[in-house]
């Protein structure tokens, strides 16, 4: 039987974002039988409502940073001699206050991106420094983890440290009522769900769904999100014989009711790992296409199966076209997600690599 454990999972704010809902993946099956809190160092955009109510919710956002350092470090204290718990930190700002109580509480980082690319594209010439304070970080805690095979060879090389495998994964009870297994017929409708940037390319999709319009396929297409080039989304709508074929929504809070009656969901981002949003795609039976540039989406996507991958733009749309043609062969829907994503299997596998760690030492 599994031990009981003592969790704190530090996350940057409680805002809407992908990282928050990994966190809370992780939270919301992990209260199941264990104590789990949840420790934000920043202020958010009220995103509590993720957690589940088993959680205890702390907020430190409104103390200065050495204060931040009292707290945590006096948390762990208290909990030190308590063999069975351990700290989950997930992001730049809770891996920095995390990675200083190695010797307090046992500490887990989950690392949710290329950190190098991922820098460079948000941060320009700023990218590399702040990749190299990240991966500093990272080599103080005692596990590190990586969403898929190719990060954790990177991460282990750019630390030169030891890194373990744990897939990305969903909170599979917040969108299990949203499947439904009856195929959705009429036009095709395309997705994308995330922000609207230059590293998640949103653009690459609409130019691709313009050169189909203007070939005469007749598609739909949603776009969830906000950022930067949402006003660049929007003009591209000129480029339609029909306008309303391109429906910008917009940040969502629930995606969830346009996303389960979508037949392909698009994310041609320039660096993804594994997509969160395309595995609560996969779960509700939505087909999926996404870049793969470093081979790290083979390992959930099986080609025409239950989508298809591409590296180059000009790929894209044939792709498209092809997908269409699977979905519409489509009688009902079923659960693509396979079952090494799944979220209890995850969970199972974190808690094997803690007690496996905690176990040694003791």
């Amino acid at each position: 039987m599994t031990k009981k454990y003592t969790v704190f999972i530090i996350i940057p704010s409680f805002s809407n974002l992908s990282p928050i809902a990994g966190a809370a993946a992780f939270a919301n099956k992990l209260c199941d039988e264990h104590d789990v809190s949840i420790i934000a160092l920043k202020k958010g955009n009220k995103a509590e409502f993720l957690f589940d109510k088993r959680c205890k919710l702390i907020d430190i956002s409104n103390i200065n940073p050495f204060q931040k350092y009292l707290y945590l470090r006096n948390l762990f204290s208290r909990n030190s001699c308590n063999t069975f718990s351990f700290a989950l930190s997930i992001c730049f700002s809770a891996d920095f206050y995390t990675s200083f109580f190695r010797s307090k509480i046992f500490t887990i980082t989950s690392v949710r991106g290329d950190l190098p690319v991922v820098y460079k594209i948000e941060f320009g010439y700023l990218g590399p420094l702040i990749s190299f304070l990240h991966i500093n970080f990272l080599r103080r805690f005692h596990v590190r983890l990586g969403l898929t095979k190719v990060m954790v060879k990177k991460i282990s090389s750019l630390t030169n440290r030891p890194c373990f495998l744990l897939p990305n994964f969903i909170d599979e009870k917040r969108i299990e009522t949203y499947f439904s297994n009856e195929a959705q017929n009429g036009e095709t409708q395309f997705i994308f769900i995330g922000s609207i940037t230059t590293l998640k390319s949103p653009i690459t999709l609409v130019k691709a769904f313009v050169e189909l319009e203007n070939k005469g396929y007749r598609y739909k297409l949603d776009i969830v999100g906000e950022g930067p080039l949402f006003n660049t989304i929007v003009k591209y709508k000129d480029f339609l014989k029909d306008s309303t074929r391109i429906v910008t929504h917009g940040f969502l809070i629930n995606p969830f009711p346009i996303l389960s009656k979508s037949n392909i969901l698009v994310l041609p981002s320039l660096t993804e790992g594994i997509s969160r949003s395309m595995l609560e795609a996969l779960y509700l039976g939505v087909f999926c296409i996404i870049r793969d540039n470093d081979s790290s989406a083979k390992e959930y996507i099986q080609e025409g199966v239950n989508g298809f991958t591409f590296r180059k733009d000009s790929e894209l749309p044939q792709l498209m076209i092809e997908a269409s043609k699977i979905t519409k062969k489509i009688n009902y829907k079923k659960n693509l997600l396979p079952n090494t994503f799944r979220q209890e299997n995850v969970i199972n596998s974190l808690l094997e690599i803690t007690d496996k760690y905690l176990s040694k030492d003791n």
